[in-house]
């Protein structure tokens, strides 16, 4: 069946949510590993609760924490995106991004592809001004993926809601703006250019040489006949333009004058060669 996302990155998918992403969300949610930095686990009411909010905040803002599945096999492997914070700090009220992924997908780059095209959505489709994150001052494995993105730790603070829960209520703030994701979209780009940029190729051509020169050594016919052909051949279309002597009042009818030496050179050649069955390298040669 074919998905309507939203948006897509290089391996991921992103939409709102359904009804039928409760059984999976809820095996999530359930995960004491996935949650482990979190106060509890959540049950499959608690789940469906949050799949609601979720597309109710997408209802009012054009944005949520998306329903995220890989574009390979159409997994939901969690959720990444984009949520309007209220609660109480020195931080908020912002947009934060945020993720919860499966733990089977753990590993393979997914929360920091999904991160950084979330902030590209943010920033180039909402025209957000800046970007937070948060979590848990143990929670390494998050932090890590914020940095990946580009954003900088601008303080520390106690969660206003997580006051019940001591152990979890230490929490780390990260913060982008756009004109410094702008940058770091440029400077990304540019390497990878630089990565798959061919290395210069360092072509020698040997310089032609008289007999009169130092160290002359003679070449081989053919690329003494054809050296001279073309040097024959330069010089005569320099002499029939007459570039040197351009009398053209404008670039216009200078160009006039090309284009009808070129036309009025090519019909003797085919006149020479089909007709006549002449050299065809007598360019002067004459038609009569």
């Amino acid at each position: 069946m074919k998905k309507d996302y939203i948006f897509k990155s290089e391996r991921l998918g992103f939409r709102n949510w359904t009804k039928n992403d409760l059984t999976e969300f809820a095996k999530l949610n359930a995960d004491l590993e996935v949650m482990e930095h979190f106060p509890k686990t959540l049950t499959e009411k608690e789940s469906a609760e949050l799949i609601e909010r979720f597309q109710k905040h997408f209802k009012n803002n054009g944005y949520t924490y998306f329903a995220t599945e890989t574009l390979e096999n159409k997994e939901l492997i969690g959720f990444v995106g984009l949520a309007f914070q209220e609660y109480k700090t020195e931080f908020t009220p912002a947009v934060d991004i945020g993720w919860r992924l499966k733990k089977n997908v753990w590993g393979n780059g997914f929360a920091t592809e999904g991160a950084k095209r979330c902030l590209e959505f943010g920033f180039n489709e909402l025209n957000l001004e800046k970007i937070i994150a948060t979590c848990t001052e143990k929670n390494s494995k998050s932090e890590n993926v914020m940095k990946k993105i580009g954003m900088e730790k601008i303080g520390e603070f106690k969660h206003p809601e997580l006051k019940e829960y001591p152990e979890y209520e230490k929490c780390i703030c990260y913060e982008i703006n756009k004109n410094v994701w702008v940058l770091n979209s440029i400077e990304e780009k540019s390497k990878f250019l630089n990565q798959i940029r061919q290395p210069p190729i360092n072509i020698q051509l040997p310089v032609p040489m008289r007999k009169n020169q130092h160290n002359y050594k003679n070449q081989p016919y053919i690329f003494r006949k054809s050296k001279k052909r073309i040097e024959t051949l330069f010089s005569q279309l320099c002499d029939q333009f007459m570039i040197r002597r351009n009398y053209a009042k404008s670039f216009d009818g200078f160009k006039t004058r090309i284009l009808s030496k070129l036309t009025a050179l090519t019909i003797i050649q085919h006149i020479n060669h089909f007709i006549f069955k002449r050299n065809i390298n007598n360019l002067k040669i004459r038609i009569s």
